[in-house]
C-alpha cells in the first residue's frame, strides 16, 4: 500500500465495488469500524498493531487539522472583501480588519501545526512503506474500503443541500458572467479610443480614468458575490473532510482501545514519530487520546514552532 493511497484527508481512493447504492446509513456503517479494527487487529503483531495505530492516528491529526482550516476559510474570505470595501469609506472605523487580524494569527498558527503534523506523517508513511508487512497492508487496505464504503453513505445522505448550493453557484456565475462579459467589452473599447459617450478629445484620456475609477467597484462586486457563492457550494463539498476526520477517530479510538488493553504490552501503544522522524525508544510517550488530540497539537506545535523558524 503505497502513501496515496493511504492518506486519506480529503479524498478517498476510489474502489469499483463500493461505487453502488449504499444499503445502510452513514451511521450504521460508522458503527461497523469496531468489527472491522478488532477482526484485523487480532491477526497483527504487537510490533504491527503499534504501526497501524501510529498511521491511523496521524491521518486522524491531519484530518482534524485540515477540517478546522476549512472552517476558518469562508469567514476569512468575507472579512477580507469587507475590510478591502470599508477601505472606500473615510466615516468607517473598519473594524473587520481588527477580527481579520484575530482571524490571520488563527490560521498562521493552524497551518504551521499543519506542516509539523504532514511532516510527522510522511515520515510514518516512509518508515511504513520500507518495512511494511502483508498483515498490515490487509488492515489498513480494509479501513480504505471501509472508509470508502462510509463516505458514500453520508454522500447519499447529504446530496441535497450540495445540489441546491450547486444550483445557486450556477445561477450566479452565469449572471456575474453576463456583466464581467460587458465590462471586458467596455476595456476593449478604451484600448481602441472608444467611449461610451461623447468627449472632446484633449479630454478623452481623463474620461477614460473616471470611467475605470466608476466602473470598478461593481466589477469587483460581481466577482466577489461569484466568489461567495463558489465558497458556499466548496464548503457544502469540503464537508467531507469532517466527515473523513470523524471517521478516523472512529478507527483511531477503537485501536487505542485493544493497543492499551491491560492484557496488551503498553510499550507497544507508544507514538513512533515526531517532526524530525523515528523516535527513539527512550523518547517514546503513549499515543493521545481522542479527546486530548487538539491539546498534543498545540503542545506540539508550540515545542516545535522554533525549529520552523530556525
Amino acid at each position: 500500500m503505497n502513501s496515496r493511497m493511504i492518506l486519506l484527508s480529503c479524498v478517498f481512493t476510489l474502489f469499483p465495488s463500493f461505487l453502488t447504492s449504499t444499503q445502510k446509513s452513514y451511521q450504521e456503517y460508522l458503527i461497523d469500524a469496531k468489527n472491522i479494527c478488532s477482526e484485523h487487529y487480532q491477526k497483527m503483531t504487537p510490533q504491527e498493531q503499534q504501526m497501524v495505530a501510529n498511521v491511523v492516528y496521524l491521518l486522524y491529526a491531519n484530518a482534524f487539522i485540515d477540517s478546522v482550516i476549512q472552517e476558518i476559510y469562508t469567514p476569512f474570505a468575507r472579512l477580507t472583501q469587507q475590510a478591502r470595501a470599508n477601505m472606500a469609506d473615510p466615516s468607517n472605523l473598519n473594524k473587520e480588519l481588527v477580527t481579520l487580524q484575530l482571524l490571520i494569527e488563527d490560521l498562521a498558527y493552524v497551518t504551521k501545526a499543519r506542516f509539523i503534523y504532514t511532516e510527522m506523517l510522511n515520515f510514518c508513511l516512509d518508515h511504513y512503506n520500507q518495512n511494511k508487512t502483508e498483515t498490515a497492508d490487509n488492515a489498513l487496505e480494509a479501513l480504505q474500503k471501509h472508509a470508502q464504503t462510509c463516505l458514500i453513505a453520508w454522500a447519499h445522505e447529504n446530496n441535497q443541500k450540495f445540489i441546491d448550493s450547486l444550483k445557486t453557484s450556477k445561477s450566479i456565475m452565469v449572471k456575474g458572467a453576463q456583466y464581467i462579459h460587458s465590462a471586458a467589452n467596455l476595456h476593449r473599447g478604451l484600448l481602441k479610443g472608444i467611449l461610451p459617450f461623447e468627449v472632446e478629445e484633449e479630454n478623452k484620456l481623463l474620461a477614460m480614468i473616471d470611467i475605470i475609477i466608476k466602473s470598478t467597484p461593481t466589477l469587483i462586486n460581481c466577482t466577489e458575490s461569484i466568489a461567495n457563492a463558489l465558497d458556499e457550494t466548496v464548503d457544502e463539498a469540503m464537508k467531507i473532510v469532517c466527515v473523513g476526520a470523524e471517521i478516523y477517530k472512529q478507527y483511531y479510538e477503537e485501536i487505542l482501545v485493544m493497543i492499551t488493553a491491560e492484557s496488551q504490552d503498553q510499550n507497544y501503544a507508544t507514538a513512533l514519530f515526531d517532526f524530525n522522524g523515528l523516535l527513539p525508544e527512550e523518547r517514546r510517550s503513549a499515543l493521545p487520546h481522542p479527546a486530548m488530540l487538539q491539546e498534543k497539537i498545540h503542545t506540539t506545535t508550540k515545542f516545535y514552532s522554533q525549529q520552523i523558524i530556525t
